[in-house]
């Protein structure tokens, strides 16, 4: 006569406890219900049970004292399971990076990080077979592998004698002046297996500290009532334009109000004359009124003594955009839009005279006859007559 198996009543609190670990979103039912020694389906109809009312906190199963301290017993034991299902996440996450990829390559991964996480997770994360992992580990090298190893040993040598210098192009030309037949690809990526890798000096170092000339940017443009004269703010701004096959420059300047270009300079490099000289040029037929704003962006073309000294001369106060807001110098990012979509596109310039002509052509063009939506559909001339 088959024996009648034992059946293990759990109270209110054990199941209330497994079911609120399984509802964490790195923690699998599969490896609670692994350990607690049930049935992942179990841990499923008590989360059902639950959500639908029918386990209450005043059910009547295994309400004994010895089965309560053994419940107790086992939350304990779930505690500690759950620290361990933590650790193997974090090694389940770097697996990850592998899938998809080559058996070996994951038979190696679970290899390394066995004594971290079980055998059983890693195959379920890398979609490999526990048989297949332990065939692999059981597996003699083959001929290709024992000359790898081989090949290895040279090439830590070589890199040690290199003080450790050496990149796989110059560990390949070593080998072959020992008479060693391989390829420069394998030598790569032995080296990169086995984190074989040149040390060098970084040359770059990025410092925290701010040049003097960019000490305090503020945008004085912000929560400001909207400009009602002219010559009460300039805003400038430097865009780049394909002459031949180099690049070249061309800075402006606009006045806020009218939307006209005032000034502008067009050259080969972009260095602190050009927003000089583009600024001269607006001075020249523009006097700004007392507490005039200059605004620019960030860039270091901006930041030199010899315009600030212009700047000093004439009384206009600096306005700086806000670190990655392009937006606040809107207006000057949208003449370039128009600039570059109605011209700059149609043409190749040939070279810096016939790219200026276009240019001149063009600004007379945006200045004296283009309508402009935001003057109520008149050019910036028209504009200006009007409200003078």
């Amino acid at each position: 006569m088959r024996k009648k198996e034992k059946h293990t009543n759990y109270n209110y609190q054990f199941k209330h406890t497994a079911v609120t670990i399984t509802n964490h979103p790195d923690i699998q039912t599969v490896d609670v219900a692994e350990a607690l020694s049930i049935h992942p389906i179990m841990l499923y109809r008590w989360r059902g049970e639950m959500r639908s009312g029918k386990i209450q906190d005043n059910d009547q199963e295994a309400r004994s004292t010895s089965e309560l301290i053994d419940a107790q017993k086992k939350i304990k034991q779930l505690e500690k399971e759950l620290a361990k299902v933590r650790q193997e996440n974090g090694v389940l996450r770097k697996a990850e990076k592998l899938f998809p990829g080559k058996k070996a390559d994951s038979f190696r991964f679970i290899d390394e990080h066995r004594s971290q996480c079980s055998v059983a997770a890693l195959c379920r994360k890398l979609g490999v077979s526990q048989g297949g992992y332990y065939a692999w580990k059981k597996r003699a090298n083959s001929p290709r592998q024992e000359e790898d190893k081989r090949l290895l040993g040279m090439i830590v040598d070589i890199h040690a004698k290199s003080r450790e210098t050496y990149g796989y192009p110059r560990v390949f030309d070593a080998l072959r002046q020992h008479g060693e037949t391989c390829g420069r690809h394998r030598v790569a990526r032995l080296m990169r297996e086995n984190n074989v890798v040149a040390k060098m000096y970084r040359r770059f170092r990025k410092h925290s500290h701010q040049h003097h000339l960019l000490w305090e940017p503020r945008n004085l443009l912000l929560n400001r009532d909207p400009v009602s004269q002219a010559n009460e703010v300039w805003v400038c701004d430097v865009t780049y334009i394909q002459v031949g096959k180099h690049w070249n420059y061309l800075c402006t300047v606009m006045d806020l109000y009218t939307r006209e270009i005032i000034g502008w300079s067009f050259s080969r490099k972009c260095d602190a004359s050009l927003a000089k000289e583009a600024l001269l040029m607006a001075l020249q037929d523009h006097q700004p009124i007392k507490g005039a704003i200059f605004h620019t962006d960030r860039g270091t073309e901006f930041a030199n003594k010899e315009l600030n000294a212009v700047l000093d001369k004439h009384n206009l106060l600096v306005s700086k955009s806000r670190k990655g807001c392009c937006w606040d110098n809107a207006n000057m990012e949208s003449f370039y839009h128009t600039l570059k979509t109605e011209m700059v596109y149609f043409h190749r310039f040939r070279n810096l005279v016939e790219a200026t002509a276009h240019i001149m052509d063009y600004l007379h063009f945006y200045n004296h006859e283009r309508l402009h939506s935001s003057l109520g559909y008149q050019s910036p001339i028209n504009y200006q007559l009007q409200a003078a």
